[in-house]
């Protein structure tokens, strides 16, 4: 199928147009954007063979830390009562004990 370029034109004529303030607005966060991505390129460069070897094993350990989510979940308000405690114990010049100290 072959399909004018004046047709097509037209077209996208009104696209651009919408697009056009946006790219004006995008413009200047570009320009400060761009140097700290050409700096990050080598760093990305060196790190994705890395990324790339432990999609695996990411994908392996998902499901064990989605089935882990819960009990963290669960765990987290005990540990931070837990580490207030001993802040607290601290802050009175008391030694942080554990239950074996006790």
């Amino acid at each position: 199928a072959v399909v004018s370029t004046q047709s097509t034109g037209e077209e996208a004529s009104p696209v651009v147009e919408e697009a056009a303030p946006v790219i004006e607005e995008a413009a200047p966060v570009v320009e400060e954007v761009a140097p700290v991505v050409e700096e990050a390129a080598p760093i990305v460069e060196e790190v994705a063979p890395v990324v790339e070897e432990a999609a695996p094993v990411v994908e392996e350990v998902a499901p064990v830390v989605e089935e882990a989510a819960p009990v963290v979940e669960e765990a987290a308000p005990v540990v931070e009562q837990a580490a207030t405690i001993g802040e607290e114990d601290t802050k009175e010049g008391k030694p942080a004990t554990t239950k074996e100290q006790k």
